[in-house]
């Protein structure tokens, strides 16, 4: 069985790799010698959800896999919510890219159909395809809430190095920030609690693009403080949707424009609606495409909920998506194609 395929590919967030993902790593060692660990929400911000980089996550993964018979390759993927052919591109160019020197390469995916997060072992026809055992019920939601919870005692699942990385990032700015932002997101949650049925949340934000640039704000409080966003704020119980998005653009940046104007600037309104796309709960967003034809922008300041403002060149948004909050920098993509 050793030599059954030239590669096999596991795929992941890894948040932390633990113990279960190490078994299919060994399970995948009696099948090939080359396993292709492809680390799924990379270059994204640290959030409580993701708190560590793909560099942390493939140091775990490689030292981790140290004592088993195989070689190991980490290849970071991008998140691709509302583009699923992008993302199976990227996942298909990193497997070419591993295998480019083979001819008619022995190819397959492997993993664990544990819940409707596995969807994606379906997608992938031209590749043969490995089932694992269920191994043992560990999960990585559970170490991270242990981890921001104070309780690393608790936590057993997890190889000597996965260990050993959370207790050196334990303490940082960075743990803290992320710690701050578990209780608040653990915190807004327990308000809807007693709600009869689970709460669905309305949202409009702005994309407002003026000379080739977009109007974003630093956000001043979790979830995501510090990281860019674009305009925008919750619906109240008695306005229109673009008027919410109007006002939610002249609270937060004083721009100098009229409400009038600016109504008539919106071109296109989409609705965004991915289930996961806030962490404080099922977030549905209405984005107002607004463009203004000027040789200078207007005037704004920040206001509200954003420290400050900023009218971003479009052509470095690809470059900046570890500094955007949630999922602004695909909603901007919907409408300008910024990203590869």
């Amino acid at each position: 069985m050793k030599n059954t395929y030239d590669l096999v590919v596991f795929i992941g967030r890894f948040q932390p790799f633990h113990n279960s993902h190490k078994k299919v790593i060994e399970y995948a060692s009696s099948y090939t010698d080359n396993v292709l660990v492809l680390v799924g929400s990379s270059l994204t911000p640290r959030t409580f959800q993701n708190p560590f980089t793909f560099e942390e996550r493939s140091y775990f993964i490689k030292e981790s896999s140290k004592d088993i018979d195989v070689n190991v390759e980490c290849k970071p993927i991008k998140d691709y919510p509302y583009n699923d052919n992008k993302w199976l591109q990227s996942i298909n160019d990193a497997i070419q890219g591993a295998v480019f020197k083979k001819k008619n390469p022995r190819i397959a995916i492997i993993g664990h159909k544990k819940d409707n997060t596995s969807y994606y072992l379906d997608l992938f026809p031209n590749y043969d395809n490995i089932s694992v055992p269920f191994f043992s019920k560990i999960s990585a939601t559970d170490i991270r809430s242990l981890y921001f919870e104070d309780k690393m005692n608790m936590i057993h699942n997890i190889p000597k190095a996965v260990k050993d990385g959370l207790e050196s990032f334990y303490g940082t700015d960075f743990f803290n920030n992320l710690q701050a932002e578990y209780k608040f997101n653990k915190q807004y949650k327990k308000m809807w609690e007693v709600t009869p049925y689970p709460v669905n949340f309305v949202t409009t934000d702005v994309i407002f693009v003026c000379s080739g640039h977009v109007l974003m704000g630093e956000r001043k409080t979790n979830p995501g403080k510090g990281l860019l966003a674009l305009p925008g704020g919750f619906l109240d119980p008695d306005e229109y949707i673009i008027d919410s998005a109007i006002r939610e653009l002249k609270e937060e940046t004083k721009i100098d424009l009229p409400k009038p104007m600016l109504k008539n600037l919106v071109k296109e309104i989409h609705v965004f609606d991915n289930p996961n796309r806030s962490t404080r709960g099922r977030t549905i967003t209405h984005a107002h495409f607004m463009e203004y034809n000027s040789k200078t922008f207007p005037k704004v300041k920040a206001a509200d909920d954003l420290i400050n403002v900023h009218w971003v060149p479009l052509n470095q948004l690809k470059m900046m998506s570890e500094d955007i909050f949630e999922d602004h920098l695909h909603i901007i993509d919907y409408f300008v194609n910024v990203i590869d």
